[in-house]
This record gives C-alpha cells, structure tokens and sequence, in this order.
C-alpha cells in the first residue's frame, strides 16, 4: 500500500486538550509526503482535567481507572470529529495516539 489516512491523538502536561489531526501519507519516487486535513482541539471536561492535573500523586489504582476514562474521551472525541469534519470512517486506516504524558523524567 502506497498512501495511508491516519488520525493522530497528541494528549499531554500542557493540559489544553485532546488535540486531534487528520493526516494523509503517500508514498512516490521522492520517498513518503503527507498532507494534513484537518486538525482540532477538544477541551478536556472539567471532572477529568481536574483528574489529570492530580495524576502525577495518583496511586497505581486510580491511574489505570484514569487511563479508562481516558480512553473513553478520546474514542468519543475522535467519534466526533470524525461526524463534524464529514470524514468517511472507512477511508481510515488506523486513529493512533501516545497516550497521556504525566510528567516527564
């Protein structure tokens, strides 16, 4: 396969949101392009960016019941994403994301 149409998912410490890209990337003689489609950001709701604030003095427990509800709003984001911009879910090859930086060492 020569061309892909990926959604990326970029979560981290600044805390401003989910933000979310549609990005297509094709294969020819000069080697891989890409063309970014569109992009945005999602705020997090205020119950799980409070969450997230706090998740660096979390217990193991309460992380792994994070990365649920997580998970939750970046399936239900990418969802409607994918409704606003009109985008046809079959002409997505794969949605990816890093997960969520706590923090960093």
């Amino acid at each position: 396969m020569s061309s892909y149409t990926l959604i990326g998912l970029m979560s981290g410490t600044s805390m401003d949101g989910l933000d979310i890209a549609l990005c297509h990337f094709h294969y020819n003689d000069d080697g891989w392009k890409y063309e970014l489609r569109s992009t945005q950001t999602r705020p997090y709701p205020p119950t799980l960016l409070s969450t997230l604030q706090g998740a660096k003095s979390l217990s193991t427990t309460k992380i792994l019941e994070l990365d649920k509800l997580l998970g939750a709003f970046f399936a239900e984001s990418v969802l409607d994403f994918i409704h606003e911009k009109e985008i046809n879910r079959t002409s997505i090859d794969a949605i990816a994301s890093h997960g969520h930086t706590v923090y960093h060492q």
